[in-house]
């Protein structure tokens, strides 16, 4: 394909060989940066026809300068688009993850770079692998400028939506000096996390030092 604006330097960024469009065909997408707020344009791999153009947010966010195919993240089997916007917010940078099988183009996530910084983030990105074992492989954002120059890396872990709720259950007699067994399900292997109980006598909802909401009214 060949892009149709002059200097949007379509191409800029690539990705492709996954399944966005859910036809069961890899699809090809590229970016062009330097149109007016940067585009995204998805191509079918059955027949090359162009399928999306997703457009950024902002005037010159040099939204797709970046861009990357990355695995399932809203569990509809079907790989999303990231893609950066490293100009955005006088270059503070940003980038969003889009689903692409949809009319329009469901926006499934977006962030922005450091508030009143210029580190350009979002100026590369990449799949990391599944780094915190939950099932769900992270996204790993750059930002090369920040700091001086010294440059930052930050990943992003999807939803693990297909995850039910957490249960936490407490069983003893609750008499001083006994031993209360607590049980948690449903936490993902490597998801990390603290774990906070009160124990007190008084039955009025409190807000905590470290700003958790108590009720034990039931």
């Amino acid at each position: 394909p060949v892009g149709n604006t002059v200097e949007a330097h379509l191409g800029y960024s690539i990705s492709g060989g996954e399944d966005v469009l859910g036809d069961l065909t890899s699809d090809l997408s590229a970016g062009a940066p330097d149109t007016a707020n940067g585009n995204v344009i998805v191509w079918d791999g059955l027949d090359f026809s162009e399928a999306t153009n997703l457009v950024g947010d902002t005037a010159d966010s040099r939204y797709g300068f970046s861009l990357a195919m990355i695995p399932d993240t809203n569990f509809d089997d079907k790989f999303d688009i990231a893609a950066g916007a490293p100009a955005t917010n006088n270059n503070r940078g940003a980038f969003r993850v889009n689903e692409v099988d949809t009319a329009p183009a469901e926006q499934l996530y977006a962030a922005d770079g450091i508030a009143g910084t210029a580190g350009q983030f979002g100026f590369s990105l990449n799949s990391l692998g599944d780094l915190n074992l939950t099932g769900k492989i992270e996204l790993g954002i750059g930002a090369p400028w920040i700091a001086n120059s010294r440059g930052r890396l930050e990943s992003f872990a999807p939803p693990a939506q297909d995850i039910d709720p957490i249960i936490l259950t407490a069983t003893g007699t609750f008499d001083w000096g006994t031993d209360v067994t607590v049980d948690v399900v449903n936490l993902s292997e490597g998801s990390g996390g603290d774990l906070y109980w009160y124990v007190g006598t008084s039955l009025t909802n409190s807000t905590t030092n470290d700003g958790f909401y108590v009720d034990i009214s039931n």
